[in-house]
This record gives C-alpha cells, sequence and structure tokens, in this order.
C-alpha cells in the first residue's frame, strides 16, 4: 500500500500547476469564412457595382443640372417644367441600392466603400465624354447587367434586382435628358404559378388605361401626345396580357365597371400627378410579374419595370429608388 504523500511532494505539485495556469494558452485559430453561395456572390457583384456608381457620380458638378429634354417622337417634353433634384442626389440613391443588395450579406462579404468592383466591365481605354456621360453610360450597362443577374437569380431577388436596374435606367433618362425607350408588346408566356401575377397585372392594365383617358383631356400639346402613346402602350400590354393567360386557359380579368380616381384632376398639375402615380402603381404590378416568371425569362417584365420608372420620371420629375417596390418607398 503507498505511503502518503510527502510534504516536499506536495509543494512540489503545487508549483507545477500554478505555472502550468500561468503559462500562455494558445488560441483557437479563427475560423474559415466560408466561400459565398451563388445567391451571395450575385448579391455582392450588384452592390459592388452600385457602390461604383456612387462613387462615380461624385465626380459630376454639384451644381449640375439635367439637360433639357430631347424632343424626341417618344417623349417630348413632359417634365420640362420641373426641375429634377440637383445630380448628387443619385449618389444616395446608389448607395441604397448597395445597403438593400448587401442586407443578407455576412459580415466579410459585404463590399467595402473604399474598394467597390468595376460598374461596367474593364476596357483598354476609359470611356469618352464627360463626368455625366461617363456616369450615365455606366448606369445603362449596370441595369443591364442586374437584369441579366436577375434571369437566375431567387424570385426575391429577381424582383429587388429589377427593381434597382429600373432606377439606374431613370437616373440614366433624367441625367441625359432623354425619353424612356421602348418595351416589349408581351411579358412572355405565362408560368404555372404566375397566373395570379398576370391576373393582377392585367387588372392594373385596365385601370391605367382608363386613367390615361382623364390625363389626355387635361394636356395640351406635346405632353398630351405623350399621354395618348402612354395610353396605347397600355392598351397594348393589357391586350398581350389578355392573350397571354387564355394561351395558359384562364379567363382573363375584366375591367372594372368604373374606377374612382385618387384624387381630384382639373388642371394640367393634377393631370401630370395622375400619370406618374398611373405608371408608380403599375411598377408594383411588373415587379410582382417579374418574381413570378420564369428562371430566364425575366427580361420582358424587367424592362417594362423599367419603362414604368422612366414614365414616372418623366411625368413628375422624381426618380425612384425603389420603383416596384412599395416596401422600400421611404429608401
Amino acid at each position: 500500500m503507498p505511503g502518503r504523500p510527502t510534504r516536499r511532494q506536495l509543494l512540489s505539485g503545487a508549483a507545477v500547476a500554478a505555472l502550468a495556469a500561468c503559462a500562455p494558452r494558445r488560441s483557437a485559430a479563427p475560423p474559415v469564412p466560408r466561400p459565398p453561395t451563388a445567391v451571395q456572390a450575385t448579391r455582392v457583384a450588384a452592390a459592388s457595382t452600385e457602390l461604383a456608381l456612387a462613387a462615380l457620380s461624385l465626380g459630376v458638378a454639384p451644381t449640375a443640372t439635367p439637360p433639357p429634354r430631347s424632343a424626341a417622337p417618344r417623349a417630348t417634353g413632359t417634365a420640362t417644367s420641373q426641375p429634377l433634384p440637383p445630380v448628387t442626389v443619385v449618389t444616395a440613391a446608389h448607395r441604397a441600392h448597395a445597403r438593400a443588395l448587401e442586407e443578407t450579406l455576412p459580415l466579410h462579404l459585404v463590399p467595402e466603400p473604399g474598394v467597390e468592383g468595376p460598374a461596367v466591365p474593364p476596357s483598354p481605354a476609359p470611356p469618352p465624354g464627360t463626368a455625366r456621360s461617363r456616369l450615365v453610360d455606366a448606369q445603362l450597362a449596370a441595369a443591364s447587367a442586374h437584369v441579366r443577374r436577375a434571369q437566375t437569380a431567387p424570385p426575391a431577388l429577381a424582383r429587388l434586382l429589377a427593381s434597382v436596374a429600373a432606377s439606374d435606367a431613370a437616373w440614366a433618362q433624367a441625367l441625359r435628358g432623354t425619353g424612356p425607350p421602348g418595351d416589349p408588346a408581351s411579358p412572355g408566356p405565362v408560368p404555372a404559378a404566375g397566373v395570379a401575377a398576370w391576373q393582377q397585372a392585367l387588372a392594373g392594365e385596365h385601370a391605367v388605361v382608363y386613367g390615361y383617358g382623364v390625363v389626355g383631356v387635361w394636356l395640351a400639346g406635346p405632353a398630351r401626345a405623350d399621354a395618348l402613346a402612354c395610353l396605347a402602350r397600355h392598351q397594348g400590354r393589357r391586350d398581350g396580357l389578355a392573350a397571354a393567360l387564355v394561351a395558359v386557359g384562364a379567363v382573363p380579368t375584366p375591367p372594372a365597371p368604373g374606377y374612382r380616381l385618387p384624387f381630384p384632376v382639373a388642371s394640367t398639375p393634377a393631370a401630370r400627378a395622375l400619370a406618374g402615380l398611373l405608371e408608380a402603381r403599375q411598377a408594383d404590378r411588373y415587379a410582382d410579374l417579374v418574381a413570378a416568371a420564369a428562371v430566364g425569362g425575366r427580361a420582358p417584365a424587367a424592362e417594362w419595370l423599367a419603362s414604368a420608372a422612366a414614365w414616372q420620371t418623366a411625368w413628375t420629375a422624381v426618380v425612384a429608388s425603389f420603383p416596384g417596390l412599395p416596401e422600400r418607398a421611404a429608401g
């Protein structure tokens, strides 16, 4: 049977324990960040593009004002009597876009403002022209890139990307002083899960067609020509949506017996305000079309959304940061 430990053994053991306690401990190795998923990579690329646009916009003179709109056949001056915001307001819009795209990213993937990625693919020579024209070209390139990203993104992200693209394109239109572009006559075939969104868009077109009938009464000259062109465009969209629904065996939503205007319209400013509101409300439905469209077939609905944002700007001189996304209207 072993004897009891001596006093010397006890003291020696205590000293060893004390030294062990004082010895520096090796810290655990920091966790290795996981590589981004495909969705996260899309968000990073899109956010980097918007940060690059924000940085590029800082080179535009703060006091610069947009040039007057050209007398193009499709846009003959509906917003010329209302000055657009200072050019530098676009910086805040692009930063808001970046924040929205970064919302669900882990911290290590959030792009740094000082190391933004290029807004457009690198080229051997810088884009020609002034700071304003370079910004406009970059905005248009960014809008196209966002729409391409939306083609394969999850529905919610596709909706956000299409909205950011529409805002970028509307800013380019406002800064360049040109009218809204054309758009396709049909949003494409109705996917199995998209009938409800197509029906909602069709119901909206019925209301917009009625509204533009009122708008045209209170406008004259080029502005009235714009209103009639918008009326014809929405009639075409109405017919295209109805035909797409019939093609999948659905009964198109009929127009309502009547529509109540959101406010009295008895003047030119009120008519322009109504036209802008019609486009803004229909943009909400177009954004839902983007989310409901089949993967790879979202471009037509995204173009409709961009068109609505562009015409809202043309009528009201307001560039929406997130057209089609009422939940982000304050942004």
